[in-house]
Formats: C-alpha cells, sequence, structure tokens
C-alpha cells in the first residue's frame, strides 16, 4: 500500500477511517498459529477440526460432474469450488481469538488460497466468523451494525459512499465499483471491487479487490472474501498521478477522480477482469457451510 503523511488525509477519508478503528484486518500473516491440516480435495467432506500440525499447500482438483462441479476444498465448516483459473493450492487455517487490542477477533476459519492468478498487496482468502461468537466475546453490539447494514442492502437498499466489510483493513474503503447482491446457496452477500489506503491514493492492479460480505440463511455465520483483481484500464501500480498531476493537483480533484475511475470500473466487462468476475462470483455461489 501507499504511505502519505496521513495528516494530508481529506475529512471524507478520515470519515471513512473513523468507523474502521477497531476492527481486524482481513490479512492474517503467517504468525497465525494453525489448529488444522488441509483436506484432500478430492474428497468433498468436512475437514477434521482437531489440532495439528501447520496446513501445507494443498493442490486444487477439479472436477467435471453433469450436474455442476463438486466442492474441491473443504475447512472446517466452509466447502466450496476452487477454480484452478483462479488458484491452484489452497491452506486451511483455525485462526485463533484476540480478544483485546487492535484487530480483536474471535477465532474463526480462513481458506487462503495460493497460486493465485493475480499479484496483490493483499492476500487472496475466504474467511468464515460465528456470529455467535462475535456476539459473545464482544458484548454489548457485537456486529449487530455490521448485520444490519448488510442485511438492508441484500434486501434492495441503495448502496452509499462505503459498503459494509467485517474484517476491516488499518485504512479507509475510498472506491467501491461493480456492486452487486449474490444469493448463494448457504444465504446471499454483496460483491464488489474496492481499494482501502490512508492516503490519497491512485486506484492500481496491485491494491484493488474484489469483496464479498455475505449471511448464511440462519445468520449463524458471517462469509467474507478479499480476490485481488487487475483490469488492463488501470495502472500496475500507483507511484505516478494521472496526466502527469503533482501531488496537490491531484489531491485537488480526488473527489472527482474517484468517481471518473468508478464510472470506468463499472464499464468494464466482466471478462476483462483477471481473474474474471463470473469465475469469482462461481467461487462464492459454490460455498456451503456444514454448522
Amino acid at each position: 500500500m501507499k504511505r502519505i503523511p496521513f495528516v494530508i488525509v481529506s475529512l471524507s477519508i478520515l470519515a471513512f477511517a473513523c468507523d474502521l478503528s477497531t476492527t481486524t484486518p482481513a490479512v492474517i500473516t503467517q504468525t497465525s498459529v494453525p489448529t488444522m491440516a488441509n483436506t484432500q480435495t478430492s474428497v468433498p467432506t468436512m475437514a477434521n477440526t482437531q489440532p495439528s500440525a501447520p496446513p501445507t499447500e494443498t493442490p486444487v482438483v477439479a472436477t467435471d460432474t453433469p450436474s455442476g462441479p463438486q466442492a474441491n476444498v473443504t475447512c472446517n465448516e466452509l466447502s466450496f469450488y476452487l477454480d484452478p483459473l483462479v488458484a491452484f493450492n489452497f491452506t486451511c487455517t483455525t485462526v485463533p481469538q484476540q480478544l483485546v487490542g487492535i484487530g480483536a477477533h474471535p477465532q474463526y476459519t480462513q481458506v487462503t488460497l495460493t497460486t493465485y492468478q493475480t499479484g496483490s498487496s493483499v492476500s487472496p482468502e475466504i474467511d468464515v466468523f460465528s456470529v455467535q461468537s462475535y456476539n459473545d466475546n464482544f458484548p454489548p453490539n457485537g456486529i449487530s451494525k455490521f448485520r444490519s447494514d448488510l442485511l438492508a442492502l441484500i434486501l434492495g437498499g441503495t448502496p452509499g459512499d462505503t459498503l459494509p466489510y467485517l474484517n476491516q483493513l488499518e485504512s479507509a474503503q475510498i472506491i467501491h465499483a461493480q456492486y452487486q447482491v449474490l444469493q448463494v446457496p448457504s444465504g446471499a452477500g454483496i460483491r464488489y471491487l474496492t481499494e482501502y489506503a490512508q492516503n490519497y491514493a491512485v486506484i492500481d492492479n496491485h491494491d484493488l479487490f474484489y469483496a464479498y460480505q455475505g449471511l448464511t440463511n440462519d445468520e449463524r455465520y458471517v462469509i467474507t472474501a478479499i480476490l485481488p483483481v487487475s483490469n488492463p484500464v488501470l495502472p500496475n501500480h500507483g507511484d505516478t498521478y494521472p496526466g502527469g498531476e503533482t501531488f496537490q493537483q491531484f489531491s485537488d480533484t480526488f473527489n472527482s477522480y474517484i468517481a471518473n475511475t468508478k464510472t470506468q470500473l463499472d464499464a468494464q466487462p466482466p471478462a476483462t477482469y483477471a481473474p474474471g468476475l463470473a469465475l469469482l462470483d462461481a467461487l462464492i455461489q459454490s460455498i456451503h457451510i456444514q454448522p
């Protein structure tokens, strides 16, 4: 992520960041201690949850059945189909709870996709959080605001300047594009493309990602995903400002720049993104949760 002294951030960016200060980054570092190993992806059964050695990469084996692809990834209560066009391997981890400090969170399930198609500053992963664990460990409100905001959108509400994002980054959501409500076998949610920053940042292929935020039908679990994406209309890195502008010129017109970039990204056909948005939607729509 690009960094510019925080004092230059506009009031609008500060406003976005205010709601994000106490939530946890979606990207879990390699220092997190896993408590379970990978399952064999060719066997569509739930993984053993007994503690074991740290996970190793597991190859994805594509399936071909008349009724559609069968799950080739299982991890605790989570299973889904991972197309090799998105990633070849994955690791399955039970992330221990962290109940104090910045980024506090309950224990949760995390699948990290390795050998992913697109390089990025964010880790491609799918996470499953227990709503009850949040409510028990973080009273009195738990994730009630996130839940109510998300449900309003799933039921047809109009997106605002920022969209719900449970596993927060230590920065602000500065753009969202390609917004859509997705129905999945286990429930429903929203997907969109976004980028987070602490400054007047250029939207680029290094930091843009596909986000999914969803609830199971019984509202027992929150399912989230961050999956890097790129598009030819964006620069690979935001090291220089558009049109050779100076920082001052770029910051003075930042709101217009974001609005124009959102319009441009919304106009791009789904197949022009890498991975294609249809591939990522299919991954999300294949998710099943076994309580």
